[in-house]
């Protein structure tokens, strides 16, 4: 189990670190693909999400070849993604999170670290720091009444 937890610090470092530079790499290609991605963000959880754009020029192809054009485009997507984080050793870590279509040109991409649910686990962190601090209050309140 602490390994786990080991292993999240070590997502989370490594994520934030090196962000910038897959960022790059990834939005550097988009003059080739049929996509466009404008950044990629964190959120609180470490998450690692981006909204991934048809381009205009291939929306005729979209609309010939369906939905399934563009979910060929998003696994072209994901692969490049994987490859810029197998070289910084995080894709045993990371997984697809969340997929979803936001508008018909336009797809949500999540990717997560995925032995924990890092938010839950700030939940429970905040849950036990409150607790603590409920004890040490009714402690404190205790010694004042008796002292």
């Amino acid at each position: 189990m602490f390994k786990k937890y080991k292993l999240m610090f070590f997502y989370m470092r490594m994520i934030k670190k090196h962000l910038p530079e897959i960022e790059q790499k990834i939005i550097s290609k988009n003059h080739i693909k049929a996509y466009t991605i404008k950044s990629l963000k964190l959120d609180y959880a470490y998450r690692l999400y981006t909204v991934v754009n048809l381009k205009k020029e291939n929306i005729k192809n979209y609309e010939l070849y369906g939905y399934s054009y563009f979910d060929n485009e998003i696994k072209k997507f994901i692969k490049d993604l994987n490859i810029e984080l197998e070289n910084i050793g995080l894709i045993e870590l990371v997984g697809l999170s969340n997929v979803e279509k936001i508008s018909e040109n336009s797809i949500l991409v999540v990717i997560e670290y995925k032995l924990l649910n890092i938010s839950a686990f700030y939940k429970k962190s905040i849950l036990f720091i409150l607790f603590i601090l409920f004890i040490l209050f009714i402690f404190i309140f205790i010694l004042q009444t008796y002292f």
